[in-house]
């Protein structure tokens, strides 16, 4: 048996026929060192029986895949996490069980690995699908520096889909798992500590591959669409616990800092009223929110901060009927036209 070079994570709950699809590209695949974890947090009897059975065919049908269950319900960090910890070769990566790969996924991995040895980890810009996916074969990858793309700013704002990750063995080994204290933003938390893996170890270059070889689905009953409110805390929650790190390392400048919060909190509000809006189909007029230099001052003359004033809302929002709804959307306009009229003032 040849040596294992890259482990697939593949964490599932439920989504039998999504799951089939995506086991299918994994058959498909142009290398076969490779080896396949699946690991079932499924509630229901009946899907777990299904996805058991699909993984036997699979098996069967050439596929070096393995599957776990230890009890329904375990949510994604921890059912992520005991793949991650059977897993045996050099590189690593997770394929959530409603993505897909280009057949030559696995293998333009491996060959970027080797292409660039002192990198540690890949990304990708994955194709945004529904149903159909047409792959580009012949993706490029290039090395990317994590402090300009990632680490100076955008890590505030986003991070790159597990689907889009692969990474090396040894940087698992000393950054762990992912936090289960995260339902939503583990990926987040678990970006962040593999790029302050690399600022502290000087590693600061990483592999970028350009849009072909993985497809992220989106559909309604994804973790993305379902778990708005549960992204708007956990969001606070995990900026709120990077800062300090920021803070101790000097990763980037006060001034920059400042404004890298601001943008977050900015991203944090407008996320969850556009998710509010869609799932409530209604829309108003978008209103960015805009941090004027005086900003302190007037919130500090105010006597309230920002989340504290607009956190109850947003709890209310998830509860209230549309009408109630959209009248807090305007209240909101009102406190923004409010504030840009005193800061004209000024």
């Amino acid at each position: 048996m040849s040596i294992i070079k890259m482990s697939v994570v593949v964490p599932t709950h439920g989504r039998v026929d999504l799951f089939k699809k995506t086991l299918d590209c994994l058959l498909e695949q142009t290398i076969q060192n490779f080896e396949v974890i699946v690991t079932d947090d499924s509630s229901l009897k009946q899907e777990q029986n299904q996805i058991k059975a699909l993984v036997s065919k699979a098996k069967n049908n050439g596929l070096n895949v393995k599957y776990i269950f230890t009890k329904p319900n375990l949510k994604q960090a921890r059912n992520t996490n005991q793949g991650l910890k059977e897993a045996k070769g050099k590189y690593m990566r997770i394929l959530h069980s409603d993505d897909v790969l280009a057949p030559n996924c696995l293998e333009m991995e491996i060959k970027a690995f080797e292409t660039y040895p002192q990198c540690n980890f890949i990304t990708h810009s994955a194709i945004n699908f529904s149903d159909k996916i047409s792959f580009n074969l012949n993706a490029y990858f290039g090395v990317f520096d994590l402090m300009k793309q990632w680490l100076n700013h955008n890590i505030f704002l986003g991070c790159v889909l597990p689907t889009s990750l692969a990474f090396k063995r040894e940087v698992y080994d000393r950054v762990g798992g992912m936090n289960e204290k995260y339902d939503f933003l583990c990926d987040w938390d678990f970006f962040f500590r593999i790029l302050l893996d690399g600022f502290k170890r000087n590693e600061l270059t990483a592999i970028f591959f350009s849009k072909g070889l993985v497809g992220w689905r989106n559909h309604s009953n994804s973790i993305t669409s379902t778990m708005s409110l549960a992204c708007f805390n956990e969001h606070k929650l995990f900026i709120d616990s990077i800062i300090p790190i920021y803070k101790k390392r000097k990763i980037i400048s006060s001034k920059l800092l400042k404004q890298n919060l601001r943008d977050a909190i900015d991203f944090r509000y407008n996320r969850v009223i556009a998710d509010y809006q869609k799932f409530h189909n209604f829309k108003l007029p978008y209103i960015p929110l805009k941090y004027h230099p005086k900003y302190k001052k007037y919130m500090k003359k105010l006597k309230i901060n920002y989340d504290a004033f607009m956190y109850p809302i947003l709890i209310i929002l998830k509860w209230c009927f549309r009408p109630l709804a959209m009248f807090l959307q305007v209240l909101k306009l009102i406190y923004l036209l409010i504030k840009s009229f005193v800061f004209r003032k000024w």
